[in-house]
């Protein structure tokens, strides 16, 4: 149980969004007295947050797919839908009691003032989304990683026209290689960033899980799988010297040197 709490107070960001959320339940479940809104608004939310909090359904869901996903069974509760609705009725609420009182004067103020309030209350009840360092500044039109676009097309300006190139790219360029071109066929990808996942591969060991590359031991890795093209962090130290083992050092482009294997066959 403690494990869920915690997975539910990161989805609230340490905020309050969740309490406003509630309150606004609350309210339409006063106010709303027709069946639909009542239903769709109200308790089927209810029955999912009761479900998300269930151990038994945290325990299940962990053997399926694993705790890192969980907190999106939260998004199946229309928070966005319930605070809106709630905080129009609200501020339609203020407006009739205020007329009932003073008559038509200041028509409107209530209506504004109520729905200003919870605009502020929503803004402070989250986190800006950008200040993310996963959210960059676009470099270009297609929203990737400007080296990774250069370093994709030099490979395929060297791969004789092939298009379907075998290549070995760092882990922090995985993630968009593929999105850019289908022509390059990566020796390892996203599955050996998840460790939960248990997957091995003999190049992303020799790559990535050593502060010092071994020359000799990552060449037997790329010729076992028979990759064409390596790209290394011009920064990581290497012991040894992959030109001694078939690979020809290319270029330095944007602080990652290409390699190429010409004994390697074009598939």
């Amino acid at each position: 149980m403690r494990e869920i709490l915690s997975i539910l107070q990161l989805y609230n960001a340490d905020r309050w969004l969740l309490l406003f959320y509630a309150a606004a339940l609350l309210f339409l479940l006063w106010k709303r007295k027709d069946t639909k809104s009542v239903v769709l608004l109200g308790i089927f939310p209810l029955v999912i947050f009761a479900f998300f909090l269930f151990p038994v359904s945290f325990t299940i869901y962990r053997k399926l797919d694993g705790p890192e996903t969980y907190y999106r069974l939260a998004w199946m509760m229309p928070m966005t839908a319930t605070i809106a609705y709630a905080s129009v009725l609200l501020a339609q609420q203020a407006e009739k009691t205020a007329k009932e009182g003073r008559g038509k004067r200041f028509e409107g103020t209530e209506t504004i003032l109520v729905l200003l309030v919870c605009v502020i209350l929503i803004a402070s009840g989250g986190r800006y989304t950008y200040n993310n360092i996963h959210i960059t500044p676009a470099e270009n039109r297609l929203h990737l990683p400007q080296t990774v676009i250069n370093l994709c097309d030099y490979i395929e300006s060297q791969a004789d026209g092939s298009r379907n190139i075998q290549a070995a790219f760092p882990s922090e360029h995985v993630h968009y290689v593929r999105q850019y071109t289908t022509h390059i066929r990566l020796s390892f990808g996203r599955e050996m960033m998840v460790e939960r996942w248990g997957f091995e591969n003999p190049v992303y060991a020799e790559m990535e899980e050593k502060e010092t590359i071994d020359a000799e031991k990552l060449a037997e890795a790329l010729l076992a799988d028979e990759c064409r093209f390596v790209v290394l962090n011009a920064a990581k130290p290497i012991d040894g010297a992959l030109e001694e083992y078939g690979y020809e050092k290319l270029v330095l482009l944007d602080g990652y040197y290409v390699y190429k294997n010409e004994d390697i066959p074009i598939a």
